[in-house]
């Protein structure tokens, strides 16, 4: 059976696998770096001082300045900031080399071990007991659902084989439907466009592909991203909203500014939709919603609310895809 629900996972969802939150790598990253990566870093924060306190805006920033064209970027510079950019074609050289150390620094921390997806189990043996169908929108680059489904050989797709074919998303035959909205660590796309999937960690070179092309890493947060697959992954989830009748978001405070337009959107113009807020800080979260009638809020975390759903002391948990069933 196809659920009329779906869950939008953020990481409060991995925190209990051991996969930090953003507030503990804004602490730990700055001081793993050494040389050139140190010194590009505390140069950026001299102009940019949020950058000690919000991880994904270093991660926005590096991006943008590795791909900026220097004409772009001098004339940014005089105009913002007179002559504080001294060389600014080393300040993006070193951009690039500590965007390169930022990602293979979260391919590192974002690792899952199989022990620690244990108080997922619940939820697990219960799609595998009914073989539901289930779509499952992530802001997660780590691979919690991917292992987890590996464990209790439960299919799944996340629009790759190897290559990126967004049609497995219509394939009945994928019990487990997971939507990476910001990409994933083992995603990669070549100087040609070419996008792939590599489930193998401990890289330490630059990847090339075929005809000597290089790879780079398909992280996105929070871009706007208009390339594909992250324009078509929105697209997917824009629409889904309009046929749901319930969304569950676990451990997620919407930074991002457009799914949270996306999800006021798919309350106003769907009068079925309704939202479950998973997370401690979930009747804060509500109050910042202008449609707070049908949001439903559970001031836990994920490992009370799958044992309350499914585990020891389940409520309801056969009755998943009922909307009444919920919590009110």
């Amino acid at each position: 059976m196809k659920l009329d629900t779906a869950f939008l996972i953020g990481a409060g969802f991995s925190y209990p696998a051991g996969i930090p939150i953003m507030r503990d790598l804004v602490m730990d990253f700055p001081r793993i770096l050494e040389g050139e990566e140190k010194r590009i870093y505390q140069e950026l924060k001299e102009l940019i001082p949020d950058i000690e306190e919000d991880f994904e805006l270093l991660m926005e920033l590096c991006h943008d300045l590795k791909d900026a064209p220097i004409t772009l970027i001098n004339r940014l510079a005089q105009r913002c900031f007179g002559e504080k950019f001294i060389d600014l074609e080393q300040l993006i050289k070193g951009a690039k080399r500590l965007d390169y150390h930022l990602k293979e620094y979260l391919r590192k921390k974002f690792r899952v071990e199989r022990n620690k997806l244990k108080y997922l189990y619940p939820l697990a043996e219960w799609l595998k007991k009914t073989g539901a169908i289930i779509d499952i929108f992530s802001l997660n680059y780590d691979l919690v659902i991917e292992i987890l489904c590996k464990e209790f050989s439960l299919s799944y797709t996340d629009g790759f084989l190897v290559n990126w074919n967004p049609c497995l998303f219509k394939d009945p035959k994928f019990q487990v439907k997971l939507y990476k909205l910001h990409g994933s660590f083992i995603w990669y796309q070549s100087e040609l466009g070419e996008r792939i999937k590599i489930p193998i960690l401990g890289y330490r070179n630059n990847l090339r592909y075929l005809a000597n092309d290089e790879m780079v890493s398909m992280m996105v947060y929070p871009r706007r991203e208009k390339k594909e697959p992250f324009q078509e992954l929105l697209k997917m989830f824009r629409e889904r909203l309009l046929t749901l009748e319930r969304l569950v978001v676990i451990g997620y405070s919407f930074r991002d500014q457009e799914l949270r337009q996306f999800v006021e959107e798919g309350l106003r113009k769907n009068q079925s939709l309704r939202l479950e807020l998973v997370s401690p800080h979930s009747m804060n979260l509500k109050a910042s919603f202008t449609i707070p009638e049908r949001i439903d809020c559970f001031q836990g975390g994920v490992e009370e609310w799958i044992q309350i759903k499914w585990g020891k002391n389940k409520k309801r948990a056969d009755n998943f895809a009922q909307k009444d069933q919920f919590f009110s």
